[in-house]
């Protein structure tokens, strides 16, 4: 039979036993971590850019594509004014003839400047689609410099790249990226020089035909001319991709 004094101790060994217990139970995220070795910290830090990474590039992806097609949409222009309206949609004018002989008032597209307005464009909107509050953990701290965005149309290609300084860091370790770099498969220099070449003939020539236009253009590119009484309204486009720009030629005088 246990004396009272041993059974005192007993309740005392209880109760400390199950202080530890609750204690660890509270804080065994804190001690798990302690435990976990730096190589194992840097590699999960590294899995965290990754998914970071793959959320930018998506965010990239996608805001380009749509700023493309609002732009091809619109002849390549930002907020144009002189348009027409032809089967039920808005088509940017860019050649309108002003005199008998179809001299016409010519809005040249330039890779330059078209590079520089899909970039506007693109930065506008991008920040709404980074959500960064996603990303942040107890534990890690997730920290992000100003954006800027690099716009390049190349030969058959288009390079977004988005200097985006971004630090993920837990304690001592620490994992860094400044550019999530995004290539298009898409050749704008091609459907820009072919949109100059048609307004230029509808300038210059008496007008634009597809069937004297050089064959070759045929196998990379699709040219659809439509009319009404005295307007023309054309969309340019790549085989290889669905993105088609449209614009108009107005002949009337207004």
């Amino acid at each position: 039979m246990l004396k009272r004094g041993q059974v005192g101790m007993f309740v005392v060994i209880g109760i400390v036993v199950l202080a530890i217990f609750i204690l660890v139970f509270f804080l065994r995220d804190g001690i798990l971590t302690e435990l976990v070795p730096a190589e194992d910290t840097e590699r999960i830090l590294s899995v965290k850019m990754q998914a970071f990474t793959q959320h930018v590039n998506d965010c990239v992806d996608k805001e380009t594509k749509s700023a493309l097609d609002d732009l091809a949409k619109s002849g390549g222009m930002l907020n144009p004014v002189d348009v027409l309206t032809y089967d039920g949609k808005t088509w940017t004018v860019l050649c309108g003839k002003v005199d008998e002989h179809n001299n016409c008032v010519r809005t040249i597209l330039t890779k330059s400047d078209f590079a520089k307005i899909l970039k506007n464009k693109v930065s506008q909107t991008l920040p709404n689609c980074i959500i960064t509050s996603s990303f942040e953990e107890s534990g890690y701290i997730l920290t992000n410099g100003e954006m800027n965005l690099d716009v390049d149309i190349g030969i058959r290609n288009l390079i977004v790249s988005l200097n985006y300084p971004t630090k993920i860091q837990k304690e001592t370790t620490k994992i860094e990226k400044d550019i999530f770099p995004r290539i298009f498969d898409i050749d704008l220099v091609g459907m820009i020089d072919l949109i100059n070449d048609i307004i230029e003939m509808e300038a210059e020539d008496g007008g634009f035909t597809i069937s004297e236009y050089p064959s070759i253009f045929y196998s990379e590119y699709m040219i659809e001319e439509n009319k009404d009484d005295i307007n023309s309204y054309f969309v340019v486009g790549s085989t290889e991709n669905d993105l088609d720009f449209k614009f108009a030629v107005r002949n009337e005088d207004r």
